[in-house]
């Protein structure tokens, strides 16, 4: 009786390990099956969020295109890259021009550089009509590149002729170098900013930055100041 309880254990016992191997294979094939799926379902999720980036990025490059383009020669101009010393010589000199007023002792200091702004000083003498050189230092401020009246000393001079000493600080900065990622999102331009880049816009551009290839030369600034 035993022995035959034996063989019929010996014959089951077969089918059902091989069934017990089928069952463990297919609860391991199973478990990799779904973390793959979990996987790509994860991937795509990934995939659709950095389309939706991609094409919120665009949608608002395209809408500020016009505008950013619009103003990119003035904003270059209002703070160049490199030294300003030649643009600010240049606006210096056709303002004291429009206002009846003669540059003398012309110099410009060394460079002050800084990480994110630089500037250098630019100093003279202003002789002419009081009120010609104050509207000289209030149309100064108009002017691209970027700049403001660090130091004015006005004396009274005989027969309404007056001189002044200044010394005016003028800007520059190095564009940036690096880019925001691709998939980083873009932020919106303010009204605040869209108000500073019309108002930089409005600057006065530097003469020699005009001319045109048949004009035959950059004039000097430094020239009859």
């Amino acid at each position: 009786m035993n022995k035959s309880i034996e063989n019929d254990l010996r014959i089951v016992a077969v089918p059902l390990g091989s069934l017990l191997v089928v069952i463990v294979i297919f609860v391991l094939a199973g478990n990799l099956v779904a973390g793959k799926i979990s996987s790509l379902i994860a991937e795509n999720e990934t995939a659709n969020n950095s389309k939706l980036t991609l094409q919120n990025k665009l949608a608002s490059l395209q809408s500020t295109q016009g505008l950013v383009s619009g103003f990119a020669q003035s904003l270059t101009a209002a703070l160049p890259s490199t030294n300003t010393s030649l643009a600010i010589a240049s606006q210096l000199r056709a303002v004291a021009s429009e206002n009846s007023l003669n540059l003398e002792n012309f110099s410009v200091g060394a460079e002050i550089k800084d990480a994110t702004l630089s500037h250098v000083d630019v100093t003279f003498d202003a002789e002419g009509e009081s009120a010609s050189i104050l509207n000289f230092i209030e149309q100064t401020k108009g002017v691209a590149p970027l700049n403001k009246i660090k130091r004015l000393k006005l004396t009274a001079g005989v027969g309404g002729v007056s001189r002044a000493n200044v010394v005016v600080s003028s800007y520059w900065s190095p564009f940036p170098t690096k880019i925001p990622a691709v998939l980083d999102p873009l932020a919106e331009i303010t009204p605040e900013e869209q108000t500073t880049l019309q108002e930089l816009a409005n600057l006065r551009q530097p003469q020699f930055l005009e001319l045109s290839p048949e004009s035959g030369g950059r004039p000097d600034p430094f020239s009859s100041l």
